[in-house]
């Protein structure tokens, strides 16, 4: 009963993540093995550019792509680019193949989704922002796997207009 109970709820909570998600632009900066389809995420007032994120709040997204390669296994890399400025965005939930609802290695010509999480940190700066979002590979290799960008904003949440 207990695993029913915690599997309905799983689905609940997935299901809430697919409804209140909105479809993001996003432009393709050096995916070499996958070609990206669609970018979701959680933005405020479901406004999807530029992508509001409340300081302090988590934010669920997901990335829909297809391999043109095979990928065995990635790296889960972000920034965000402030003017001239490349900044590395906090981000702990690295490993693409244990983090993040996919199995490695993905076969070339697989159609997957990539679920993030991602924690925006209370201390980062209110400012609007180009988010990268990266996949490399493990072994050390400069070529992006995946790699999309995207308008965004990090905002207090005295900023947010009802």
């Amino acid at each position: 009963m207990f695993r029913l109970c915690l599997a309905l709820t799983f689905f609940i909570s997935l299901i809430k993540i697919y409804e209140s998600s909105v479809v993001v632009p996003f432009e393709d900066c050096g995916s070499k093995s996958t070609t990206v389809k669609q970018l979701n995420f959680d933005c405020e007032k479901g406004k999807p550019e530029p992508c509001s994120f409340l300081k302090g709040k988590t934010y669920n997204g997901r990335i829909s792509f297809t391999t043109t390669a095979e990928v065995p296994k990635g790296v889960i890399v972000l920034h965000a680019i402030i003017g001239s400025m490349t900044l590395p965005f906090p981000f702990t939930k690295s490993d693409l193949c244990s983090d993040h609802n996919l199995t490695c290695p993905i076969a070339s010509g697989a159609n997957e989704v990539l679920t993030i999480e991602l924690a925006v940190p209370s201390f980062a700066p209110a400012t609007n922002l180009l988010a990268q979002f990266e996949v490399k590979p493990s072994s050390g290799s400069k070529t992006d796997i995946l790699c999309v960008k995207f308008l965004a904003q990090i905002k207090d949440s005295n900023d947010i207009a009802v």
